[in-house]
């Protein structure tokens, strides 16, 4: 561990990548190993999202330090949108959304190593429990008269809980809605709303209250349209 430190703080992300590798052929269940892992292919120049994910998702089987899990849970969202955005058939959209998804996981490494400073180093543990699945979508677009606060939710006749309802803005008497469907990105829904994909930031600036970055719709969410 001490060299694979050493080799990426001289900037030798190969060799670190190699000497984690090495710790984790002996040590399979060393949370940390994995998460450093996870954060080397998930930056430049590496962005092999695949290998981060798979990484990320072992450092949440094995690791109980609950702080430094909610930040890693927001970089493993990440880098999945990363890898669905890679894949995507418009590269420059594809780019663009993912260098807004970098500028968040440098923040959020910047709060996880806040995190270990002031703790013990993270440790090995047992796998705790799995991560929820996403909600299934509602319906498609809708008009909208008025909007409940911030963060409140609404209850269906079978008694579940819907997605947080976006914010309408103060003197708009009627505002265009979108409900998220199963892979759609920003860009896309731009595309559907708009007829121009690289409209996706106008969406994005005016669903702030509940989207925390460009890469984080999910399905069921219900997005204001401003026009």
């Amino acid at each position: 561990m001490r060299r694979a430190m050493a080799l990426k703080k001289a900037g030798d992300m190969d060799g670190a990548i190699a000497a984690y590798t090495r710790v984790l052929e002996r040590y399979p269940r060393m949370a940390r190993a994995h998460l450093q892992l996870a954060m080397l292919y998930d930056q430049e120049p590496k962005e092999d999202y695949a290998r981060a994910i798979y990484h990320y998702e072992r450092y949440l089987e094995l690791s109980r330090d609950d702080k430094a899990r909610r930040v890693v849970r927001e970089l493993l969202t990440r880098a999945q949108w990363s890898l669905g955005a890679s894949l995507a058939r418009r590269p420059d959209e594809a780019a663009a959304i993912i260098a807004e998804l970098k500028k968040e996981n440098a923040m959020l490494r910047e709060q996880l190593a806040r995190y270990q400073a002031q703790g013990p180093a993270l440790a090995s543990a047992s796998p705790i429990g799995t991560v929820a699945t996403s909600p299934k979508p509602a319906s498609s677009t809708a008009t909208v008269a008025v909007a409940r606060p911030p963060g409140s939710h609404s209850t269906t006749g079978s008694g579940s809980v819907s997605l947080p309802q976006p914010t309408i803005e103060p003197g708009v008497s009627r505002v265009q809605t979108y409900t998220v469907q199963p892979g759609d990105t920003l860009a896309e829904i731009a595309k559907k709303v708009y007829g121009d994909a690289s409209a996706w930031r106008k969406i994005y600036e005016a669903n702030k209250n509940i989207l925390p970055g460009p890469g984080s719709v999910r399905p069921g969410q219900v997005l204001v349209i401003p026009r």
